[in-house]
């Protein structure tokens, strides 16, 4: 029995996303295959995709929909809404599976995010599951103007 006392084959079915999760403007291909609930706080996908991508949350970020930017509320950028209010499902469609993550102002790293499953199906073992992880924790001053990263990728194979 569930919690709410509903025999399980009656307790609502959670979705899930597999995203594909690509730095965008770089010489050489960096990308992640997530699997999230629908309905994650777009905070939490924030801290997810720290990491999926090896970063140490240092620096400021948002995410973008084609009519929005969501992430830290501050009272400098009226522009921005509180990411903690606003969940993945509620911003990526079928019609539109797109959305937009940049993270560091400085070196601005772009990601794509492309919701290519709206209903993979099966739990994962926790609620992220990263399928393609190869990373170094690194900082490397963003794709334009250092290949270091790709270096250090090279290294790894």
């Amino acid at each position: 029995m569930q919690p709410n006392n509903q025999p399980e084959s009656m307790a609502p079915k959670k979705t899930f996303y597999r995203i594909e999760v690509a730095l965008t403007e770089c010489p050489f291909e960096v990308t992640r295959t997530l699997i999230v609930p629908a309905d994650i706080r777009l905070d939490y996908l924030h801290e997810v995709l720290q990491t999926a991508m090896g970063w140490r949350d240092s620096h400021l970020h948002e995410f973008q929909s084609k009519t929005k930017r969501y992430g830290v509320k501050s009272g400098e950028d009226d522009e921005i809404s509180d990411e903690r209010r606003v969940r993945l499902s509620g911003i990526v469609k079928p019609k539109d599976p797109y959305c937009g993550y940049i993270y560091d102002y400085g070196d601005e790293w772009v990601h794509q995010l492309h919701v290519v499953d709206f209903d993979c199906g099966g739990v994962p073992r926790k609620t992220l599951d990263c399928l393609h992880r190869r990373q170094r924790r690194v900082s490397t001053g963003g794709c334009r103007r250092n290949n270091r990263l790709r270096r250090l990728l090279r290294r790894d194979q």
